[in-house]
């Protein structure tokens, strides 16, 4: 098991691989015309999944309705995986860091 000084340098790498991941899922969303932070949020391996099968809405074959519903329907699923990843990392925090 690991104790002390070592699973704090383990919880701090894990915030910034969850922070880097964050990132590339933001600026991922925002060149396929979605919204950074909506994606930022959802930094999880189901958040990179999600946004490889969402379609790129500054394509050409895109009318502006057609890209704004999809934006829309992609922005609300991404605020939806985030809600869904930051519960699941609270959870996790509380089962480690919790009452012992």
């Amino acid at each position: 098991m690991i104790k002390g000084n070592n699973m704090e340098y383990i919880y701090i790498l894990s915030i910034m691989i969850l922070v880097g991941v964050g990132v590339i899922l933001g600026k991922w969303a925002d060149s396929k015309g979605y919204g950074y932070w909506n994606w930022f949020f959802a930094s999880s391996v189901l958040g990179l999944i999600w946004m490889a099968f969402l379609p790129n809405t500054k394509d050409a074959k895109y009318t502006a309705e057609q890209a704004e519903k999809q934006v829309k329907k992609g922005n609300t699923t991404g605020i939806v995986l985030a809600i869904l990843a930051q519960g699941l990392t609270i959870v996790q925090l509380s089962m480690i860091y919790g009452p012992k």
